[in-house]
């Protein structure tokens, strides 16, 4: 993934995050545990699904994704659109 906002994911696609398929977060293992498994920054998705959303997302997707972070809600230029 390449992160577009200077500061804040500008070094993801340094780190290599990635969409990847994930046991984790199968809906198995969230009933099981009671929460979704976590990944080292990547976007997780179930293993079952992965190769047809990535199939479908590579190249041409746009993806926002953002968790519970005051400043970066306070300072980026797409939190607030």
């Amino acid at each position: 993934l390449q992160g577009l906002e200077e500061g804040f994911n500008s070094n993801a696609y340094r780190r290599a995050i990635v969409v990847h398929g994930a046991d984790y977060a199968e809906p198995s293992f969230i009933e099981k545990y009671g929460f979704l498994g976590r990944s080292e920054g990547c976007p997780a998705i179930p293993t079952t699904i992965s190769k047809d959303v990535i199939d479908y997302i590579k190249g041409k997707t746009v993806l926002f994704i953002m968790g519970k972070d005051k400043h970066y809600i306070e300072k980026s230029r797409y939190a607030s659109l």
